[in-house]
């Protein structure tokens, strides 16, 4: 039964090439370690994202994890991620509202953070400033702004 499923898929091209891309492709783990929490309180909101136009936009990442505030930094693990360019996000949700607050301006009241430990002056950063090439195992730190 299951030659049979593979001859008739090898005649689909699309399939065929999805089918090897996706089998060829090595999985990863990324472990995140976010420092300098000053507020025990909340929940880490640790997200990766695989595509530049996505980031950094709360709710559009490619994975999310939540982790407890319990002390001054805490770790978070993404296993089996496809080799490939990503950007790593962080925000304390100190009151736990699943959202980055902000004052006025735009700018975080809550503590936040980019891969590569990038520091926004009036804007978001780009994904380029933030982007990690995933080809290996592979452990950042964060450190929390604010």
């Amino acid at each position: 039964m299951m030659w049979l499923l593979a001859v008739l898929m090898s005649f689909n091209p699309i399939i065929r090439f999805n089918l090897f891309d996706i089998a060829g492709q090595e999985k990863h783990n990324l472990t995140v370690t976010v420092t300098h929490i000053k507020v025990l309180k909340g929940k880490m909101i640790i997200s990766v994202y695989n595509n530049p136009k996505e980031f950094p936009h709360y709710y559009k990442e490619y994975k999310m994890i939540r982790v407890p505030c319990t002390s001054s930094s805490v770790t978070g693990t993404f296993t089996g991620l496809p080799e490939g360019e990503y950007a790593v996000a962080v925000y304390q949700d100190v009151n736990e509202d699943d959202r980055c607050n902000t004052n006025f301006i735009g700018y975080p009241t809550e503590g936040f953070g980019f891969s590569n430990n990038v520091k926004p002056r009036f804007a978001s950063p780009s994904f380029s400033s933030c982007k990690l090439v995933l080809d290996r195992d592979m452990a950042i730190s964060i450190a929390l702004v604010l």
